[in-house]
């Protein structure tokens, strides 16, 4: 069985080998660099939405060191995807602008590169408690006509630790806003079509809603908890066959 498939929660690997181990949240990131998305100033406010929420996302690892150990990734995506950024511990994480591409959007790459790194082997390798990931999808457009993204994510569905993730997704400009493909290809990919798809028509608003949805969901997730790899999670475990 392929990685990235039936990719399920595991339990840990014992209470005294955890002791002092910090849970791992992973937060990642995956940022639309089609050409498009140079209009409107829309990746100058990506960037500037990293550039304000990584120190927030610092206070919030110090104030929880010994609990949780927050890294960040960060995939883009157009024709390709790339992770441009691999789990990196927040507290070591600086900054650089992502710059445009003048190539088209394909959803399908985006959803398998994912999928490649939600599996013990990769992104979800450590010895002690795995915390829900948060996963943002930030694009501004549909996918692209001959994009045939649809089994992609359904293999995303069946992976565990997608399932079972924190997923929002941020449609930017009202070209993306307005579109039917757009909204009903995220609406899959987030855990709440209702809360998880956030609308930012304008720069300003992709800069304050990146920040502020993110910042706010990881202090909930560090101060009041959120799932793991061994606890509330374990029925998910069990009842895969896993």
């Amino acid at each position: 069985m392929a990685d990235n498939m039936k990719e399920v929660y595991t339990p840990g690997i014992g209470s005294l080998a955890q002791q002092g181990t910090g849970k791992l949240l992973n937060i990642i990131f995956i940022v639309d660099i089609s050409g498009s998305m140079r209009g409107d100033h829309r990746i100058d406010a990506v960037n500037e939405a990293f550039t304000q929420m990584i120190p927030a996302l610092r206070q919030i690892q110090m104030d929880c060191m010994s609990e949780f150990e927050l890294k960040i990734s960060i995939m883009t995506f157009d024709q390709h995807a790339r992770w441009i950024v691999n789990p990196t511990p927040i507290m070591e994480y600086n900054h650089s602008d992502i710059t445009c591409s003048g190539w088209v959007t394909y959803f399908s790459n985006a959803f398998r590169t994912l999928g490649e790194k939600l599996t013990r082997k990769e992104f979800m390798a450590h010895t002690g408690k795995i915390a829900q990931p948060y996963i943002m999808f930030m694009t501004d457009g549909e996918p692209t006509s001959d994009d045939n993204y649809g089994p992609e994510l359904d293999a995303l569905l069946d992976n565990g630790w997608f399932t079972n993730s924190q997923r929002f997704a941020v449609l930017i400009g009202k070209d993306a806003i307005n579109s039917f493909d757009a909204r009903s290809a995220v609406s899959r990919f987030v855990s709440n079509p209702e809360e998880g798809i956030i609308n930012a028509a304008d720069a300003a608003t992709i800069a304050a809603e990146v920040q502020a949805r993110t910042i706010h969901t990881i202090q909930i997730a560090t101060k009041h908890g959120v799932p793991t790899s061994d606890d509330d999670l374990e029925e998910n475990n069990n009842s895969s066959g896993n």
